[in-house]
Parts: C-alpha cells; sequence; structure tokens
C-alpha cells in the first residue's frame, strides 16, 4: 500500500486561494434612494355657495369730513383751445374734492375683508367712463371683477387712456376722434386704479375693481347704501383720493340694516 504524503501548509493555503479567485463577485447593490414625501396640493376654499336672500341686510354709510374742505381750483382747460371752447370761456372746477355741508361725495366704499367664498351672479353690465369737456366723468367709479367697462371720448379731439396700476396689468390707448370707445376689464381686485390723460394732465378718475357687488360711490349727500349683505362681520373701508382711507369694523344680522359713519380730517 502506498503511503499518504503529508500536505504542507503551503499547499493547503494555495488551493484555498484558487478556490476563492473561482467564485464570481457579486455587483454591490446601490443603497435605496431616499423617498420623497407626497406634496399634498393646497385645497381651494370651500364655496359657500349662493347668497340667502331671506336672510341679507344692508350697510347705509355716511362719508363725513371734519374741518374746512380746501377751496376748489380752476382746471386748467384753456390752455387748449377745443377744450376751453366746450366750457364757453368759463372754465369748471376741480372735482377732486366734493363737500358740502360737510358731506364727501366721490368716496368709494366697500367690503375689504370678512366675506365667505359666496358665488355671485355674473357682472355683465358695462359701467361707462366718459370724457366730456376734457374732464373724466364720474370721477370714480366702482366694478366688479371682469365686469366690463365702456371707456368713451365725447371730445372732437386726441385724448389717451392711460391706467396706473399694480395687480392688474396697465394699458394706454389712443382715442383720436369723437364717439370712439374701448371695452376693458380688470381681472384682478385693486383699490384704486388711477386713469389719466397724458395728452391733457389734468384730467383724472379712479376705479375700484373688488370680486363681490358689496361696494359704492358716496353721492352728493356723502351717502351711499350696500345692499344683499349677508349676515356677519365684516371690515368696512372708505376711501378718497384726496383725504387717505379708513376702515371699522361692522356687523350685519339677519335682514338688518345697520349704519356706518366715517368722518375724513381735513388737511
Amino acid at each position: 500500500m502506498p503511503s499518504r504524503l503529508p500536505i504542507s501548509i503551503a499547499t493547503v493555503l494555495a488551493i484555498l486561494t484558487v478556490a476563492s479567485c473561482t467564485q464570481q463577485e457579486k455587483p454591490a447593490v446601490p443603497a435605496a434612494s431616499p423617498v420623497a414625501p407626497a406634496v399634498q396640493a393646497e385645497a381651494a376654499p370651500a364655496s359657500a355657495g349662493p347668497v340667502d336672500p331671506g336672510t341679507v341686510g344692508s350697510i347705509s354709510v355716511t362719508v363725513k369730513l371734519d374741518g374746512p374742505a380746501p377751496e376748489r381750483q380752476p382746471v386748467p382747460v384753456g390752455s387748449v383751445a377745443a377744450c376751453a371752447a366746450h366750457w364757453g370761456g368759463n372754465p369748471p372746477l376741480s372735482t377732486a374734492v366734493l363737500v358740502k355741508d360737510g358731506l364727501v361725495q366721490n368716496s368709494f366704499v366697500h367690503i375689504r375683508s370678512g366675506l365667505q367664498n359666496h358665488e355671485y351672479p355674473k357682472a355683465d353690465q358695462p359701467v361707462e367712463l366718459d370724457q366730456v369737456g376734457c374732464i373724466y366723468t364720474p370721477r370714480v367709479v366702482g366694478v366688479r371683477v371682469n365686469q366690463p367697462v365702456n371707456i368713451l371720448n365725447s371730445d372732437s379731439m386726441l385724448h389717451n387712456v392711460h391706467t396706473v396700476s399694480k395687480a392688474n396689468r396697465p394699458f394706454n390707448i389712443a382715442q383720436p376722434f369723437k364717439g370712439k370707445m374701448d371695452t376693458k376689464v380688470f381681472g384682478k381686485s385693486e383699490v384704486m386704479i388711477k386713469t389719466k390723460c397724458d395728452v391733457h394732465p389734468w384730467m383724472a378718475a379712479f376705479i375700484g375693481v373688488v370680486d363681490h357687488p358689496y361696494f359704492g360711490v358716496t353721492g352728493e349727500k356723502g351717502e351711499v347704501t350696500i345692499s344683499g349683505v349677508p349676515p356677519g362681520t365684516y371690515q368696512l373701508e372708505a376711501w378718497h383720493e384726496v383725504f387717505g382711507t379708513l376702515t371699522q369694523e361692522v356687523t350685519v344680522g339677519e335682514k338688518e340694516t345697520v349704519a356706518a359713519a366715517f368722518t375724513f380730517t381735513a388737511n
């Protein structure tokens, strides 16, 4: 019987080395990428639905002036012959401040905040802004978002209509002849948008744009009534081009008419 040869330690190490080299290396498994958390879209405010006409109330507003009103100055229409001819040599007085017996005209009053997300009927009836004798008339108007505004030139001369706004895109259009009319809409709320004529720099008008029907402009007696208001507590604002803005809180109950008074201070 042949004798068994002893296996050296070197031989064992060689065998183990060859075996390990013949094994296929497994590719490294990349670490799993962290999964970004799902972004939840912000939900649109729920609609409060149409206003219930059986519950609405109103706000009766009076706007006053504490102190003497500034003296009205003649408008310099005499610098343009065609403008002066319209007035027959008697230039009109500025309508920037119209105060009678302490009551302020041309104040734009609107609900500034507190309304729910109600659905309102669409405002299709156009609001008109005219140019007569090189004067804008009316000087202050209120409109709804996307409500048509008909801008008319009733003068036999060139005017341009140039808006100064921030929330809405400004425009500057020429109206070179009598009867020219352009219709514009404003897509965002903005109080107020100034409208001017670069040809006749004294010409100015102001447009208040809101996304609801609760607004108005005071008349000769400094009064305006905001009707159809749903019950609630609101911040009411009065704006005037010279005197600035005032706000106050009002609460309207079901079928209730509440009174609100603003008093500007003479400069």
